[in-house]
């Protein structure tokens, strides 16, 4: 096969050892997490980024295993990346204490990611992930009550700084 016979008329190139139906089930998987995505509340978004980092610290954590030290530093730079950009979405100013408290959270646990890799350290990764579940457990419990309409905004604050100190300790 030439590589002109990997272009077909009308779309995307095709990569080598794939074929036109595992590129097609590709995008509607892509375009169905861009749906998702696009719909999803505030609090769903942060629901999803806490899966997507627990998800990579997961298979870090498989790497580590296997002692595939690319596919844990792949993994465990995508969770640091969703953690950057939990850091980087926080409102410091409209969020005053609760905000401040989840930056330095995510900053925690970032360094502890990059501890982890650094060192092989797989019990750090697993403690990162019982901080996300807790963080994610919390944010599921917002999403509910806001949902519901049966949480207020003093109500919201205790549940985030109780999630975030508990999570510190």
């Amino acid at each position: 096969m030439s590589s002109d016979d990997r272009f077909l008329p009308g779309s995307a190139v095709i990569k080598p050892g794939t074929t036109p139906a595992r590129n097609r089930a590709g995008a509607r998987h892509a375009q169905y997490l861009k749906s998702q995505v696009e719909t999803a509340s505030p609090t769903q978004l942060i629901l999803m980024l806490y899966d997507g980092a627990n998800r990579f610290c997961s298979m870090a954590l498989d790497a580590m295993e296997q002692k595939d030290y690319q596919g844990q530093n792949t993994a465990l730079q995508r969770a640091q990346q969703i953690l950057s950009h939990l850091i980087t979405s926080l409102n410091l100013e409209k969020g005053g204490d609760i905000a401040v408290n989840l930056q330095h959270l995510y900053f925690y646990l970032y360094e502890q990611l990059v501890f982890a890799n650094l060192n092989d350290k797989p019990e750090i990764v697993r403690e990162v992930q019982g901080h996300l579940i807790k963080l994610r457990e919390g944010w599921a419990e917002v999403d509910k009550s806001a949902r519901m309409g049966t949480l207020s905004n003093d109500e919201l604050k205790s549940k985030l700084i109780q999630d975030g100190s508990d999570a510190k300790h």
